[in-house]
């Protein structure tokens, strides 16, 4: 198929003067566009082929099952320059806070288009201005008639016509993030359009003409090799793929696939999966786009009357550098930078797929959570003109909570609109136009995710202090052993021992033996002690839950007028009656071993004195004498070593524990104050109900 060349801009004759006077005077800023107030959400661009380029010509889907080659050269045509715009809007970027940048890409008209009199309505002035013609007018050549009512002008930050290659479109959007996320930024790029207006071919791109991702990865693979080569850092890449599917997050990755995911809420990552694969360990751009060619095999697709390889969920590809710089020691910074990709699905009207059953479930969801988008997108547009009090609603969609970050968080963002030029699909073009024109409103304020690993370290300084004390204990064991060795009449332990060599051999093993047998009692004892009093503690909590179940019933009777009589009841007190009975035995026998072993281990304390006390008066030699000595010492410090770390383990697990509480009833509290005074109401009855 051959491309149509661009249409010479100006001279349409409806749109003349209007081109004219917007050339004389262009749009200035972001803010100067026709505003409208329509609230309703893109819908689809009819298509009933596979996924086309913007040239119209039909590619095969990445999804085929064979080898992804990247090739390093520019393969879908010579290399372009970086408009001005582009180093502008990185400028405004990198001072922290800037708005989304926002592109909008058109395609060619199809063949099917081109068969049912499909005419272009798109007009692109300075790769900066779309002008949306009237449907109804655009091929008339009756001025008396002529109606402008319909007719929409828009500014973004690029507009990239038909024949634009896919490195044009690379290097103008998402090339000048990949330094930001090396300096421990979030970066997201997405793809936003009806179906068939090419997202995917816009992300994903072919085997021949790669998209965004490969294009974006490849770079992001250069850079870290230049970072390896400096040999200043360790780099470690890590890759998820997901899919949202029916309000539900799938795991693209997995070897099963079929599990549904949980989107929670972390205090320091943001917005997180629960169980997702993260694949490490990689080293190029090749292997990260297998796992990607693995992904899309993975993913939803199916045919409608629109699109053969319709994308029937949304996915997002997520890359996180890690940076931390050689030889830090323990105090160390660790530069954390996150990129997502994101293809999403594309809105449809039921009308134009013809869908049913299934694919029409699909398609309302996909709708649902696009328009979940839209609602979000003006809000936060609402937000950024100064109305404070908009509220943006990101829990009405898994997708707009995964986009939480991306939209109005901490991240720099790049939006592709995604249009057709046809009339046909006018409405679906001015609502994908619309809602881009209100994204380039939203601000966003990026920080640097710097972990600082001496944070999580810190707990631990006082036990490795103690540690550090012990050890000196042991250098000086170390320095005696070095004075014996010096001496001239000085004899290794094993020719001590020996029973060739002292008379007093015989002594000096038997104390030696039973100084062995002494420290293994005492660890046997100190473990068993500390696990009869986790025990105890155990056994503590289980009683008070207890004492607490019978409490609430014995209340709840007291306020009826009348006792109840129902059988199931006293039985339930019955059991618990008697749980407390049983847990209040398992208490005093557990109580009754406490004191046993401490009294076991008291004795074990008194026969260790002994054993020192024995030693001058067993062993005469002195060689001899000092060796059993160190060992003596030796066994002491191997004990209290072992007994200052399962202190600190106890003492860590109390304070993980203290520390998820804290957590959970900080959430607990952030979440009803969300919730309105009438919910508040709702979730104390239902309390006292369930009490």
């Amino acid at each position: 198929m051959v491309v149509p060349p661009p249409p010479q801009r100006g001279t349409e004759g409806p749109v003349l003067p209007e081109a004219q006077a917007l050339k004389a005077n262009p749009v200035e800023g972001r803010g100067r566009q026709a505003t409208i107030s329509e609230s309703t959400s893109p819908a689809s661009v009819s298509r009933p082929g596979a996924s086309t380029n913007p040239s119209g010509r039909e590619l095969s889907p990445l999804t085929e099952e064979r080898s992804l080659e990247i090739d390093e050269r520019v393969v879908d045509g010579p290399e372009m320059r970086k408009d001005s715009s582009t180093e502008d809007h990185m400028k405004r970027m990198r001072s922290g806070s800037s708005n989304i940048m926002v592109a909008v890409r058109t395609r060619s008209l199809l063949p099917f288009e081109k068969a049912q009199g499909g005419r272009e309505v798109l007009r692109v002035l300075e790769n900066k201005v779309v002008v949306l013609m009237d449907p109804g007018t655009t091929a008339s050549d009756d001025y008396l008639r002529l109606n402008k009512s319909r007719e929409r002008r828009y500014a973004f930050d690029h507009v990239f016509e038909a024949n634009c290659t896919q490195s044009h479109v690379y290097e103008n959007t998402a090339q000048f993030l990949i330094p930001g996320v090396l300096q421990g930024f979030n970066a997201t790029v997405f793809a936003y359009g009806a179906t068939g207006a090419g997202k995917t071919y816009t992300m994903l791109g072919s085997y021949t003409q790669p998209g965004t991702m490969n294009l974006t990865l490849r770079d992001l693979f250069d850079h870290v090799k230049a970072l390896k080569r400096r040999n200043e850092k360790h780099v470690q890449i890590k890759c998820s793929f997901l899919e949202v599917y029916n309000e539900n997050i799938r795991d693209l990755l997995a070897s099963s696939s079929s599990d549904y995911l949980d989107l929670r809420e972390d205090p320091v990552k943001g917005m997180s999966v629960a169980g997702i694969s993260e694949v490490g360990g990689l080293e190029s751009a090749q292997e990260i786009m297998e796992l990607l060619q693995r992904g899309n095999r993975n993913r939803t697709t199916e045919p409608t009357s629109a699109n053969e390889t319709s994308s029937r969920s949304h996915a997002v590809l997520q890359v996180v550098i890690e940076q931390r710089e050689k030889g830090s020691g323990l105090v160390a910074e660790v530069l954390v930078g996150k990129l997502s990709m994101i293809d999403l699905a594309g809105s449809e009207r039921a009308s134009q797929t013809n869908n049913k059953g299934l694919r029409m479930i699909e398609g309302a969801n996909i709708n649902r959570s696009l328009l979940a988008l839209g609602n979000c997108i003006t809000a936060l547009a609402d937000q950024a003109g100064g109305k404070q009090s908009s509220f943006v609603p990101y829990r009405d969609s898994k997708l707009t909570r995964l986009l939480k970050d991306s939209l109005g968080g901490n991240c720099r963002t790049v939006m592709i609109a995604n249009i057709s030029p046809c009339h046909l699909n006018y409405e679906d073009t001015h609502n994908t136009l619309k809602y881009a024109n209100r994204a380039k409103k939203i601000k966003t304020k990026v920080t640097r995710n710097v972990l600082n690993v001496s944070f999580h370290i810190s707990k631990y300084t006082q036990i490795i202090n103690e540690l550090r004390a012990m050890v000196g204990k042991v250098h000086i064991v170390t320095d005696l052993r070095q004075k014996l060795a010096t001496k001239a009449h000085a004899v290794t332990p094993e020719e001590l021992m020996s029973p060739t060599n002292d008379p007093e051999r015989e002594a000096s093993e038997r104390w030696r033996q039973e100084l062995v047998n002494n420290v293994e009692e005492r660890v046997q004892l100190k473990r068993s002690l500390i696990d009869t009093e986790i025990e105890g503690q155990s056994q503590q909590t289980a009683k008070a839950g207890v004492m607490l179940s019978i409490s609430r019933w014995e209340e709840q009777t007291t306020n009826k007028e009348a006792p109840s009589d129902n059988e199931g009841q006293q039985k339930s007190i019955g059991a618990l009656q008697q749980e407390l009975s049983s847990i209040e035995e398992s208490i005093t026998a557990n109580e009754k071993n406490r004191h046993m072993l401490a009294q076991r281990l008291k004795d074990n304390e008194e026969v260790l004195r002994a054993l020192q006390a024995e030693l001058p008066n067993t062993v005469h030699n002195d060689d001899v004498r000092a060796f059993l000595e160190l060992m003596f010492r030796n066994q002491v410090l191997e004990v209290e070593a072992m007994e200052s770390y399962e202190q600190a383990q106890q003492m860590l697990k109390a304070h993980e524990m203290i520390y998820q509480i804290r957590l959970r009833d900080q959430m607990l509290e952030e979440h009803r104050l969300v919730l309105t005074d009438e919910q508040r109401g709702q979730v104390d009855r239902v309390n006292s109900h369930a009490s």
